[in-house]
């Protein structure tokens, strides 16, 4: 779930923000919600749509832009001493990362909030919970990462949805940045299904009463069963 740039300047705040974002939204006729979220998605084979994600993919942020952002994030918050399993789950997200040319760009800070959280602010800084560190396996943080950096190739379409408070097109975004994260995990030589089983930990965890979780369900069972028709080949 991507974090807009306007949020809080606290990483409470920030985080508090993007986990009520899609709690507040009515529930979606989930069939169609579905359906809609698949048909641009499906619409090609699997190794073509990882070639045009590639041919997409955004800009780096610029550097002065990094630094002002970099500047005005709390130091306060930020959980900087890690124990080894700790550590390695961190590593483990260079792979990851490293298909889409973001291993050298992205900026990762554990945060100290109460909730099972994983979200990407300002497009460069990944904010990891302590908790959702703790409660998700290393191979279930790389599912989730892999879906923030889905974020960044919807994200203007994001940001519109945002300022319109347009629920149901966030909601289909998130469906989407799914599909990014299957397909990467695949590349990755890691199972798609850890992708849902993080998704149910962070759920049970933040006591969510209202998720995309059964969307999620279907959406990714249609996406994995796509994505077995022929290997795609990552972002170039």
């Amino acid at each position: 779930m991507t974090i807009p740039i306007t949020q809080g300047r606290r990483f409470p705040r920030l985080a508090a923000a993007a986990l009520g974002l899609l709690l507040l939204s009515p529930p979606a006729q989930s069939q169609i919600l579905v359906d809609s979220a698949l048909s641009s998605l499906l619409s090609t084979d699997p190794n073509t749509f990882w070639l045009n994600l590639g041919r997409s993919r955004p800009p780096a942020v610029s550097a002065a832009f990094r630094d002002r952002v970099l500047h005005d994030l709390p130091e306060k918050g930020e959980i900087k001493k890690l124990k080894e399993p700790a550590r390695r789950k961190l590593a483990s997200l260079e792979a990851i990362l490293r298909l889409h040319q973001r291993d050298s760009v992205y900026e990762v800070k554990v945060i100290d909030v109460p909730h099972a959280f994983v979200g990407l602010h300002a497009r460069f800084v990944l904010l990891i919970s302590g908790t959702a560190l703790n409660l998700l396996d290393l191979e279930e943080l790389q599912a989730t990462v892999a879906h923030e950096v889905g974020h960044e190739y919807v994200l203007s379409q994001y940001e519109a949805a945002w300022e319109r408070q347009d629920f149901r097109s966030m909601q289909q975004l998130e469906l989407f940045c799914d599909g990014v994260s299957i397909l990467t995990l695949r590349k990755a030589g890691v199972d798609p299904a850890r992708l849902v089983s993080g998704a149910e930990k962070m759920l049970r965890f933040n006591e969510d009463h209202y998720t995309l979780l059964a969307e999620r369900k279907k959406f990714a069972k249609a996406v994995m069963a796509w994505a077995a028709a022929g290997e795609p080949q990552g972002p170039r």
